[in-house]
């Protein structure tokens, strides 16, 4: 998703700067008015347990990552810091390099005060039972704050409305059962999905509402799960 500017940047001095310049600008134009920022995203291999082998590590090294927060820290010293990466909940090894990075940058004094969870449930299922509450608890111990932001669970050939209502209420009541801050659902609609394109089919359907506007079950099952907390 880099600019070709910025991918042209082999000089790490000259990289780091203009990495610098834009979270200043960035951050320093809300700064009291956005109360957090996603300030690193997806830092880690889809599916693998270490760093993704992107530009800004091929030229910083994983520096990049810390400093990222430290540039934001200083723009706006108020706001709550967050690095959002997704299936952690689903990977064993996505979940445990995830921990250690955070170790590391805690180690380090990073300003982290967050880490965001995708929670994309591609297959309709889910991960096994209590592992989204085991990372959530894993992250909370570590003073962090934890958010799902971008929770979306569509149908599949295997699965129902029910089903999908089932899965949201499960992982909405582990995410609050391990502390979690906030849940944000990825979409309003089924009408307005990235998923139909994503997955290549038509009608994945996998949101809170259908594309009427009218309350799915899942709705009403994500309802209960507060209700319930």
């Amino acid at each position: 998703g880099l600019p070709a500017w910025v991918r042209d940047l082999d000089d790490p001095a000259e990289l780091e700067a203009a990495i610098d310049a834009h979270i200043t600008t960035v951050v320093g134009r809300y700064r009291g008015r956005v109360d957090r920022w996603d300030v690193v995203n997806e830092p880690l291999q889809i599916s693998g347990g270490e760093l993704d082998q992107n530009h800004l590590l091929d030229v910083l090294g994983p520096a990049y990552i810390g400093q990222a927060f430290r540039v934001a820290h200083r723009a706006d010293p108020a706001a709550r810091l967050y690095l959002n990466e997704n299936l952690v909940e689903r990977l064993p090894v996505k979940a445990a390099a995830l921990l250690a990075l955070i170790d590391q940058l805690l180690a380090e004094d990073v300003p982290i005060h967050g880490v965001g969870l995708q929670a994309h449930q591609f297959d309709g299922v889910g991960p096994p039972a209590g592992e989204l509450a085991r990372l959530v608890t894993a992250l909370r111990d570590r003073g962090l704050d934890v958010a799902i932001t971008e929770l979306d669970i569509p149908l599949t050939q295997e699965t129902g409305l029910q089903d999908q209502a089932e899965t949201y209420h499960r992982l909405v009541t582990e995410c609050l059962e391990g502390g979690c801050r906030e849940i944000t659902v990825w979409g309003v609609d089924d009408a307005h999905t990235w998923l139909d394109q994503f997955l290549g089919r038509e009608h994945t359907d996998p949101l809170l509402f259908d594309k009427d506007l009218r309350p799915k079950p899942a709705y009403d099952a994500v309802l209960d799960a507060l209700d319930d907390r």
